[in-house]
């Protein structure tokens, strides 16, 4: 109910629309229905895994959406192990988790889901082995910033077929506003919102626009992913703190800070580590006696702002890129015998990285562990006084390739005696790279502990790992600018068994024959599906019932357009109306101010030249 007359007038300029441009590249199914953003997994453990879908609200659905899963040993899904039901609704953005247990160590196992009698894809996941194990091999990504070009990275990899999971070192959203940053490759890549992502409905946007690309459906509908945070979830350069990419006029800190965490944990299939805390996401993944996988947060769990080269405060002992909880329970991973590889996957660069400038040999970013030089002592310290051997870390961030030795003082760049460690630091998905551009030999120059550095191609990693040596193997894409999955070799490195020094080969590894398990099929097992209509999809409004801000997330088809947006009252009187004038093809987010409306049932319709939308909303 409408409190007044004069209301009227103000909710039709309260409306907001953030209304872009022409159709985006969004690798929209309707045949998807209702599970358009595909599915997923992850976290694998020796019995199970966490599955992930997100099941699109339909036109007179009630805002709690059910359905069933089922675990099968066959793609065709014919030979079910587990089932189970789920619920979901706009609190959670419809998306739906559920850790899966009780199955078979290092096999592989299919999953759908189903709603309303319609299925989501099959998604093909794997579980981690037990015991003695000969060999692992894995994917590493990170840093994908959607404008800059097309996820190839991501198609290379699924084609393969040879790897046990994939594992992202974070930065899997940006969130940049549009043209914000680097180079403006493809013009139907711009990002949803048009404006910087800051609140839970803006971040919520931008991971429904990223799960829409088709090569990042299909990468996670046939792996399992293993994912941690870096700083572009969140903010450039964050900190527990803050982040260089927020400023006061923005809003609070761990406002937009819980937001963007809460966003993360609805949309990607990780584990919450704590129950009573989602901003730990530091845990540890073991593959058999093998390897363990001690994923870090070194961005918002206990981070110290970062400091100028400049300023003696760096030096403090007390500075932390870890905070002391996790940098603890670090060491204590580490100290671990039951695995052979402890391979610890992060963020930022650990090996120092120094160049000339203005004739001075410096550091150049205080943002990766140059910047926390105790915080690295101490750890160094604690691997080499401990006797932690095959110490390996994994690193993105820096959207180049990298193989470093990790150096003490003492360190030879001949023999290699002096590293407590050694460092594979994949290049990016699409993202622009360094800020300078100087040839590999003046690097090395200057850091004779990196036995490798590629700064201009994007690719991946994939680590190969046996009782014997640990190899990371560098793969560059031919092009993000159009559509390939064609990839280069681009060299080889390796740190053999109880060593702590690379050796740097071309050499190629072979997959081992248990990777031969079929995909999931590219359609879902559901009747061929034509939006003959042209009606709009609604991909989320939450919250609901709302209080204040009522948020719709549409796509509206290429042939289509949005003329006006309408409320009516639970008596059918209009109490709001909007002449949509913008072009509206494409990825819409709609936020709508209903703090005017009394409590009660509403009825808010979208109406354009081929449809006519409506949905109920309940106003508190």
């Amino acid at each position: 109910m409408i409190k007044s007359a004069w209301l009227l007038i103000a909710l039709q300029t309260v409306i907001i629309f953030n209304i872009y441009g022409q159709i985006r590249s969004l690798d929209f199914d309707p045949q998807l229905a209702p599970f358009y953003h595909g599915v997923a997994s992850g976290d694998p453990s020796n019995d199970g895994f966490i599955i992930w879908t997100r099941v699109s609200p339909e036109p007179n659905q009630t805002n709690s959406i059910s359905g069933t899963w089922k675990i099968a040993a066959d793609s065709s899904m014919q030979q079910m192990v587990k089932s189970g039901v789920f619920s979901t609704d706009s609190s959670i953005d419809y998306t739906v988790k559920i850790r899966i247990d009780g199955l078979q160590p290092g096999q592989f196992y299919y999953y759908e889901f189903e709603s309303n009698g319609r299925y989501s894809l099959v998604g093909r996941s794997k579980t981690a082995p037990i015991g003695d194990n000969d060999s692992l091999r894995f994917a590493v990504v990170s840093c994908a910033h959607y404008e800059a070009g097309y996820f190839n990275v991501y198609e290379a990899i699924r084609k393969r077929n040879d790897i046990d999971a994939v594992i992202h070192l974070g930065d899997y959203i940006y969130e940049y506003g549009r043209g914000e940053y680097g180079q403006f490759f493809i013009n139907d890549r711009e990002y949803e919102p048009s404006g910087e992502a800051m609140d839970l409905n803006s971040y919520r946007t931008r991971y429904s626009q990223y799960r829409l690309d088709a090569d990042l459906r299909r990468l996670h509908q046939q792996y399992p992913m293993m994912i941690v945070w870096d700083d572009h979830e969140s903010a450039n350069n964050s900190y527990a703190d803050g982040a260089q990419n927020h400023d006061s006029n923005e809003g609070i800190w761990e406002d937009r800070k819980l937001a963007s965490i809460k966003a993360f944990h609805e949309w990607l299939p990780i584990s919450q580590v704590d129950s009573n805390d989602n901003k730990r996401i530091f845990r540890n993944i073991k593959y058999g006696d093998l390897a363990s996988i001690i994923f870090l947060d070194t961005r918002l769990y206990g981070r110290d702002v970062q400091m100028n080269f400049t300023n003696s405060s760096i030096q403090d002992s007390n500075r932390t890129i870890l905070g002391s909880y996790q940098e603890n329970w670090l060491f204590n991973a580490l100290k671990d015998s039951s695995t052979q590889w402890k391979i610890v996957a992060q963020q930022v660069m650990m090996a120092p990285l120094k160049i000339v400038s203005n004739n001075n040999l410096s550091f150049v970013n205080e943002d990766q562990w140059d910047g926390y030089p105790k915080a690295r002592e101490r750890l160094a310290n604690f691997v080499i006084d401990s006797g932690i051997q095959n110490f390996v870390v994994a690193t993105g961030d820096i959207h180049t390739s990298w193989a470093n030795d990790l150096p003490l003082d003492n360190y030879n760049s001949n023999t290699g005696n002096g590293s407590y460690g050694v460092e594979f630091v994949t290049p990016s998905v699409t993202s622009p790279g360094l800020s300078f551009n100087l040839p590999p030999s003046f690097i090395q120059a200057t850091n004779p502990h990196t036995k490798f550095v590629n700064t201009l191609d994007k690719g991946f990693i994939i680590l190969d790992v046996n009782k014997t040596r640990c190899q990371a193997e560098w793969y560059h894409i031919n092009s993000i600018q159009f559509k390939t999955s064609q990839t280069s070799h681009a060299t080889s490195a390796y740190v053999i068994n109880n060593e702590r020094h690379l050796n740097i080969t071309q050499s190629i590894s072979l997959a081992s024959k248990n990777h031969s398990a079929p995909f999931g099929p590219d359609i879902p097992n559901n009747p061929s599906y034509i939006n003959e209509n042209n009606n709009p999809t609604l991909l989320s409004i939450y919250p609901n019932p709302v209080k204040d801000l009522l948020h719709l997330q549409l796509i509206i088809n290429q042939n289509s357009t949005l003329n006006k947006i309408q409320c009516f009252d639970g008596l059918g009187k209009q109490v709001f109306f909007k002449v949509i004038t913008q072009p509206t093809n494409g990825l819409k987010n709609i936020t709508i101010n209903t703090a005017p409306l009394e409590s009660g049932n509403y009825i808010i319709t979208m109406v354009g030249d081929k449809f006519k939308y409506s949905r109920q909303f309940v106003k508190h």
